[in-house]
């Protein structure tokens, strides 16, 4: 986990700011896992990672054991 918080994520929303916290602290993790973790609705969560996504600041990648499935990681600063 990292301990400094980027500034571009500091400049979104707090839903973003919350579902980066959680993937820069637990490691990849798939959108349903996001939801419970962070406790937000589903629609938010794909707000924030959109938006986070279009920042650059978070990857999504093919899960392994299910290609229809996506693993969502915080990008490398």
């Amino acid at each position: 986990m990292s301990t400094l918080v980027p500034n571009r994520v500091k400049e979104t929303p707090a839903s973003a700011r919350l579902v980066y916290t959680a993937l820069d602290a637990n490691g990849p993790l798939e959108r349903e896992e996001l939801i419970d973790e962070t406790g937000i609705a589903r629609r938010t969560v794909n707000s924030a990672l959109a938006e986070l996504r279009e920042r650059g600041l978070v990857e999504a990648r093919e899960h392994p054991a299910d290609h229809r499935r996506r693993l969502y990681a915080a990008a490398e600063q």
